[in-house]
């Protein structure tokens, strides 16, 4: 099962308003990301999540890249904050 993250808190659907941050890190040659998702649907039970974050901020939308993150990345957490509707709070830094 794969889940889309895009939803954030204070900025719904508007991935204009995405707050979630990605930069690369050459040392490490690895991207990190830092940022809660909300609404991402059995994104608590998902084994691979699709992220949108801004890589680069000052062009809005356009400066926006999409990554795919596997099972057990170090750094990501799941939470059930609405259990009822399976609609978990997706971290990651």
């Amino acid at each position: 099962m794969r889940r889309f993250c895009s939803s954030e808190p204070g900025a719904g659907s508007d991935v204009g308003a995405i707050l979630t941050r990605a930069r690369y890190d050459e040392a490490n040659d690895e991207w990190l990301l830092n940022g809660v998702k909300t609404w991402a649907t059995n994104g608590g039970i998902a084994n691979v999540h699709i992220v949108v974050a801004s890589v680069h901020p000052e062009l809005g939308s356009r400066g926006q890249a999409t990554f795919i993150i596997p099972p057990n990345t170090p750094g990501v957490q799941t939470g059930t904050e609405v259990q009822e509707t399976r609609h978990p709070r997706f971290t990651h830094r």
